[in-house]
């Protein structure tokens, strides 16, 4: 297809070609690189730097994500010895290189992580690099959950660093209230809308423009993600960790996490436990 598709964060179905984790000399070198489809590098020790073939250098350092398009012709140079773990992937059905698809949210070149979201990334990415290389019986549904989770959180630091100051902070006290609020039985569209002073209807226009989603599809996306970790790290059943973050039956959140995950709760647990 060549109809250039815009994709929203709730529609993203990421695929992994390749995921690893490796160690890095100093003055380490990949030089004249393209890359035929996109690439996540997070730097987890050390310093590297990224030259784009036209364009200016730039500096990551630890904490880093940076994100190469493809078709870019480039170089990377290690400073410091340390270590990255990379992720080759397609946000969606087709290919970037071929402008199948365009995301709502671009990615941005370089994005500076807070240290919460640096650890849980270094955490998913070296998971994502670990179920790449093992073969197992669940293997691609652990691949497509895990690199549908770093999408996610990937997307909302790209989002956060391309706000203005204003968008920024506004952004972060309702996604602030929304967690906060996550296991409520009446949190809502309208619940928000009365805290921050707005009609439904500009709180609909607030979230498509800040979040690229609806304030439900938010609630859903929050609770499916806290979900996730009750079921993956905590040993959850279904029907505890559905319960756990606020939602009304089993059978509700299992739709509803198959929509966000694109596997079922239940599938999920078990490719966690079967690491």
């Amino acid at each position: 297809m060549h109809n250039h598709t815009i994709i929203d964060v709730d529609a993203l179905s990421p695929r992994v070609r390749v995921a690893n984790h490796h160690q890095f000399l100093d003055g380490q070198t990949w030089l004249n690189r393209v890359n035929p489809d996109p690439q996540l590098i997070l730097c987890l020790d050390g310093s590297l730097v990224y030259e784009p073939t036209e364009g200016d250098r730039i500096h990551s350092d630890v904490g880093s994500l940076l994100f190469v398009e493809p078709g870019l012709s480039h170089s990377l140079y290690a400073q410091k010895r340390g270590c990255l773990s990379g992720i080759h992937l397609e946000f969606a059905e087709g290919s970037w290189a071929s402008r199948d698809y365009i995301l709502a949210q671009p990615p941005a070149v370089l994005t500076a992580l807070d240290d919460s979201s640096f650890r849980r990334l270094s955490q998913l990415f070296c998971e994502l690099a670990s179920a790449f290389a093992a073969p197992s019986r669940w293997r691609e549904q652990r691949l497509r959950l895990l690199t549908t989770y770093i999408v996610m959180l990937c997307a909302d630091q790209w989002r956060e660093s391309g706000q203005s100051p204003r968008q920024s902070q506004r952004a972060r006290k309702i996604l602030r209230f929304v967690r906060d609020q996550l296991t409520a039985a009446n949190l809502s569209r309208a619940r928000i809308a009365q805290e921050f002073g707005m009609t439904p209807g500009h709180l609909n226009h607030v979230f498509r423009r800040d979040f690229g989603c609806t304030p439900v599809e938010l609630i859903h996306r929050e609770r499916c993600r806290q979900a996730h970790q009750l079921l993956t790290e905590q040993d959850y059943s279904v029907k505890e960790a559905g319960y756990a973050v606020g939602f009304s039956s089993p059978a509700y959140f299992s739709r509803i996490y198959k929509k966000v995950f694109a596997l079922a709760p239940k599938q999920a647990r078990k490719a966690a436990l079967r690491g």
